[in-house]
């Protein structure tokens, strides 16, 4: 059977999922295991992902973790087959909106399928129950997807909900139940932008393209950047990051909360006597298709890629009436999070994002970072140079921990979703003011340009 494409108000994709009933659903090659699988995407004919899912689940249940699941037919069954709804007007349920602070932005489509574990997990006999649900949105000016309101974007919430259930089908709690982790596999794919006036040409700015470089282009290689936001406002507007490696020099593995903190906890002052946050995090990333510095989009700004915030920093979360007449959205419901955007009921949260070339992993480890500092013989791994464009691949892990106010540890994981811009970058003819808001098209490092592979990467404070 041929996969159906799906078409919702721009955006295009296919679905992959095992055991649907759905026409037109079928498997993806090499996501046999990965129960819901948007792939093929793109939105108003910009490439945006080979695929997105959920490639592992880890749960903690003692000391350590004990169990590797995939969502594959291996350990769990289809509990509710595909739920796709474009044409019952979806932003108006709330259910099938985006979650909390994010509801605003207007869904256009969402597809959503359930599972449940074959097995008890626990003792107490204790089921696992996954939801996964990608919520698509139009696209769009408002809300607002950054401080400055100069950015337009669509959004996709790839959302994780999970719960236990005991032998009658009830939600519930259990003693042995330490923490669940899902490891997520993003494979963008952005086209690579050119800023031409006339793409016939194959020219970047003035300078014709070389045939090595327009046939490196049509492999689509992609670049990265890991940001960490100032605490306070500053102009220009590049120095408003804390931490820049953009675009990433070499495979890289980044945490972006411990714990639910944005940093390490640890001594400060003359005597240590004073606990602080050391900001040793970082708080967001973003995707483009790049080769060399043919196009290394703005930052701030980057009107033409994938945006993931996790966190933005506490400047952007509250508002004055100064810095409000130069960034009118700032201090709006979307930018703010506390330690980080994540759902009030599962605080505790652990992320780390790595970026690494495609398919270089199959799988990941119980020991995140190790999936990718160790191979599979165990040997240390030196990460790759990919600081000039390469086929590369995001994987992003979420761990959560019950607290103390909500001790069933239900809820949803990866409610900032990412956001999509694909607009030329602004032109001083376009919008003079642009540049108050917007950072450099060009390389950033802050502090300093890494100058040797080293797999773990973090912000120094």
């Amino acid at each position: 059977m041929e996969a159906r494409r799906f078409a919702d108000e721009g955006w295009s994709y296919k679905i992959s999922l095992w055991g649907s009933s759905y026409p037109g659903i079928t498997v993806l090659q090499g996501a046999e295991d990965a129960g819901l699988v948007l792939y093929d995407v793109s939105h108003e004919g910009h490439y945006l992902a080979d695929s997105v899912r959920v490639a592992a689940i880890w749960i903690n249940a003692g000391t350590e973790y004990e169990k590797h699941l995939k969502l594959g037919p291996a350990d769990f069954e289809l509990y509710n087959d595909l739920a796709k709804r474009p044409d019952e007007k979806a932003d108006l349920n709330p259910r099938m909106r985006p979650p909390y602070q994010f509801a605003d932005y207007p869904t256009v489509a969402y597809i959503q399928a359930q599972f449940i574990t074959h097995d008890a997990l626990f003792p107490s006999g204790n089921k696992l129950l996954v939801t996964v649900r990608y919520i698509l949105t139009k696209y769009s000016l408002t809300p607002a997807h950054e401080p400055g309101g100069l950015l337009s974007a669509a959004r996709l919430f790839p959302l994780v909900t999970h719960a236990l259930i005991d032998s009658n089908g009830q939600a519930t709690e259990d003693p042995d139940f330490r923490s669940v982790r899902f490891d997520y596999r993003i494979n963008y794919s952005l086209d690579v932008f050119l800023s031409a006036p006339d793409p016939k040409t194959f020219k970047a700015g003035t300078r014709q393209l070389s045939t090595k470089e327009w046939i490196a282009i049509l492999h689509k290689p992609q670049q990265a950047g890991l940001f960490r936001d100032s605490e306070v406002l500053d102009y220009p507007p590049e120095k408003n990051f804390y931490a820049v490696e953009k675009p990433l020099v070499y495979e890289v593995v980044g945490h972006g909360l411990n714990d639910g903190v944005p940093g390490s906890i640890g001594p400060e002052g003359p005597d240590n006597s004073t606990q602080v946050i050391h900001r040793t995090t970082w708080d967001n990333i973003h995707w483009w298709g790049g080769y060399r510095q043919l196009h290394v989009p703005s930052a701030p700004g980057a009107f033409h890629a994938a945006h993931l915030h996790w966190r933005w920093g506490q400047a952007e979360q509250h508002s004055d009436p100064i810095t409000s007449r130069v960034l009118p959205e700032i201090g709006k419901p979307q930018f703010i999070g506390g330690h980080g955007l994540v759902d009030p009921k599962l605080p505790n949260q652990t992320i780390i994002v790595a970026v690494c070339l495609k398919d270089s992993i199959k799988d990941t480890k119980a020991d995140f970072e190790e999936s990718f500092t160790l191979g599979a013989d165990g040997k240390v791994r030196i990460p790759e140079k990919i600081e000039d464009g390469a086929r590369i691949e995001l994987w992003y892990s979420t761990e959560i921990r019950p607290s103390l106010l909500y001790p069933s540890n239900e809820g949803c994981v990866f409610i900032h979703g990412f956001f999509f811009a694909h607009d030329p970058e602004p032109t001083l003819l376009g919008n003079p003011f642009v540049f108050i808001k917007t950072g450099p098209e060009e390389p950033q490092y802050v502090p300093t340009k890494p100058n040797k592979p080293a797999w773990i990467r973090n912000p120094k404070d």
